[in-house]
């Protein structure tokens, strides 16, 4: 096939029966860092030329059949989605795929497990509480501003920090005002609130501005997921460990790095206590998953354990373990393509 492309335009043709046929680009992928995106480049079957956008590199080539643009954001919220952005803007992908390591929030797993969660929170949008309220004088009489707080059971809500009983320092979870005869009481207490996602350009002006707790992945992509996942994934080995690929709850996003495991342990329970599981926490993918439901793009989420979030007695296990986390997250991101492929719909789609 003759491919017709520039470093300076975005398009890339195909040349049919004389005809200049430009193609879509079936895939946008995200990494935090730049070795996951040289991984991923280095499956390649064509390269193209890298075209410059704002202040970042997209790379595009042709993987397992799809037409690809990729792009490094860098750590953190804010690039990940103003390159998210970006990357729409100049190319209009189909889907949009985040790939990467993260922390692991959940015994269950191990490091170098490759995890694929089914919806996304930015745990950072939150609401801190004064010191020493009773519990249902917040929760009853003070106005959800400036967002509503996340209460995913009637008269409860979840805590990123927990509060406490009256005359004791021993941690408790919400549940009603008064415990075993006690006051609970807030200390540092850290309600999570919703996040106001924009979706239509007068959003921002209604009264009551849209806005969501958990950013869902998309279903066809995840039923995708699942598919490759029950045909067979080999993940490399980490020393004597075979780490497995799962489809997963709830991920946490956040500009923070978390290294503690008291704080991953009372999180993980505080979920719990909610009716969910936590899995995994980064700083990206939120972010990267709020853009692309604002501008209506399909999204899914691959996510390597690198690390043990401040539970593992190796501080420096993500130094040591980056590398093959990483080159799992690839294995996973490349079955999901050649999952993807056996849809005849979506393999070289052109205008």
């Amino acid at each position: 096939m003759k491919y017709i492309y520039s470093s300076k335009d975005p398009a890339i043709y195909i040349c049919k029966k004389g005809k200049k046929i430009p193609l879509l680009y079936n895939i946008g992928i995200v990494s935090a860092f730049l070795p996951e995106q040289d991984m991923i480049i280095g499956g390649a079957t064509k390269i193209f030329p890298p075209i410059n956008g704002v202040s970042r590199k997209f790379n595009r080539f042709i993987f397992e059949g799809h037409l690809v643009v990729a792009v490094l954001c860098g750590v953190g919220m804010t690039n990940s989605s103003l390159t998210t952005q970006n990357l729409i803007d100049i190319f209009n992908p189909t889907y949009l795929l985040f790939s990467g390591i993260a922390g692991n929030m959940n015994d269950k797993h191990n490091v170098g497990d490759v995890i694929i969660n089914r919806r996304w929170v930015d745990f950072s949008m939150t609401k801190y509480i004064r010191t020493n309220t009773p519990y249902n004088d917040f929760y009853d009489n003070e106005p959800d501003y400036p967002t509503t707080m996340f209460r995913p059971i009637d008269n409860k809500v979840i805590s990123l920090t927990w509060p406490t009983l009256d005359g004791t320092t021993d941690p408790v979870p919400p549940t009603n005002n008064i415990i075993d005869g006690k006051l609970l009481k807030t200390k540092q207490m850290s309600i999570p609130i919703y996040t106001e996602t924009l979706v239509g350009p007068n959003d921002a002006y209604l009264s009551v501005v849209p806005s969501r707790f958990f950013f869902d992945a998309d279903k066809y992509l995840l039923r995708i997921a699942r598919r490759a996942i029950k045909k067979g994934i080999v993940l490399n080995d980490i020393q004597t460990y075979t780490p497995t690929v799962s489809i997963g709850d709830v991920g946490l996003s956040s500009n923070v790095f978390v290294d503690n495991a008291e704080w991953r342990m009372d999180v993980h329970r505080q979920f719990i206590v909610g009716g969910y599981v936590v899995e995994t926490t980064d700083m990206e993918t939120a972010a990267f998953a709020q853009t692309a439901i604002s501008n209506k793009k399909p999204f899914l989420a691959i996510r390597a354990l690198s690390d043990l979030a401040g539970a593992g007695t190796n501080p420096e296990h993500i130094n040591v373990f980056f590398e093959v986390a990483a080159s799992n997250s690839l294995i996973v991101f490349r079955s999901l393509l050649m999952m993807l492929a056996t849809e005849k719909k979506y393999c070289h789609k052109h205008h």
